[in-house]
């Protein structure tokens, strides 16, 4: 029988650029037209089989919007390697990822973590990113790159295959609790807190992304507008509604599973209760 290895591994990269469609091509081998906004982390797996082991990818793709710090900060934890995607029409996209996600990663993961750079949409007719420019960013950014298309399956395969192997010759950075983390912070404003509730409840296995998705939504937070400005209702409805969640799932769970879902419940109590703290310390 063969040997398990599991890796963590982040998708990086702007909003719109592909993240999910590239994922989902090579877990699921499907694309749709249809933008698919992320919120929070959504975490896939897919196992590759090597020559005397089998390699397990979990797959973190993260929201684009820079400002939610908390939720990279979550999902950075113990990485063993990145893919940042840039989006072939806009080579500002590119830039983004040299500048300030790349920064963000290795500050969290460490500097020796591997990551493969996709410049995607290659099927498309409008190309602003040229290999040029790819290779004058290359050198001290990335340790491979390709043109993939989600849309058509190009190259995606071997794009994950890729960054998997170069894994394994990596260990992750001694994981810390994500709870830990994200309690440090001050949250000032409605916005952090939104962004430590989605760094947490996206780190929770135990609540589906269907779900954390749909309490947004019934929260009054537009997911396509996360970089708008958030009220403090909503943001406190939002954190409330994933506590109230845990606890209800705990009420019809077994012996084992009640404490682990009241537990979580009261993580979202204190969050709250750290965004209080933090306001009647600001200035």
């Amino acid at each position: 029988m063969k040997k398990l290895i599991k890796k963590k591994i982040n998708l990086l990269g702007d909003p719109s650029v592909g993240k999910t469609s590239l994922t989902l091509r090579f877990v699921k081998d499907i694309f749709g037209e249809k933008y698919l906004k992320t919120i929070g982390t959504n975490i896939y797996t897919k196992e590759i089989e090597l020559d005397e082991a089998v390699l397990k990818i979990v797959i973190h793709d993260i929201m684009g919007e820079k400002e939610y710090t908390a939720v990279q900060k979550g999902a950075f934890q113990n990485s063993n390697g990145a893919i940042a995607v840039a989006d072939v029409t806009d080579k500002s996209t590119l830039y983004s990822l040299v500048d300030d996600w790349l920064p963000r990663f290795h500050d969290v993961a460490g500097e020796d973590k591997p990551v493969a750079l996709a410049v995607n949409k290659c099927d498309l007719d409008e190309i602003n990113i040229t290999p040029d420019m790819v290779v004058d960013e290359l050198v001290g950014n990335f340790d491979s790159y390709v043109y993939t298309s989600a849309k058509i399956g190009l190259y995606v395969e071997q794009l994950f295959k890729d960054i998997g192997t170069r894994t394994l010759s990596t260990r992750g950075k001694r994981e810390k609790e994500i709870e830990n983390i994200v309690m440090e912070q001050e949250l000032t404003s409605p916005k952090e807190l939104v962004s430590a509730s989605l760094a947490l409840s996206s780190e929770m296995r135990l609540m589906p992304y269907e779900i954390r998705e749909y309490i947004l939504k019934t929260s009054g937070i537009d997911k396509f507008a996360l970089e708008d400005d958030i009220s403090e209702s909503n943001a406190l409805y939002f954190a409330s509604a994933l506590s109230n969640w845990y606890y209800n799932m705990a009420e019809n769970a077994d012996e084992d599973e009640y404490f682990k879902y009241r537990q979580r419940a009261n993580i979202f109590l204190k969050l709250v209760n750290n965004y209080y703290s933090s306001k009647s310390l600001s200035p």
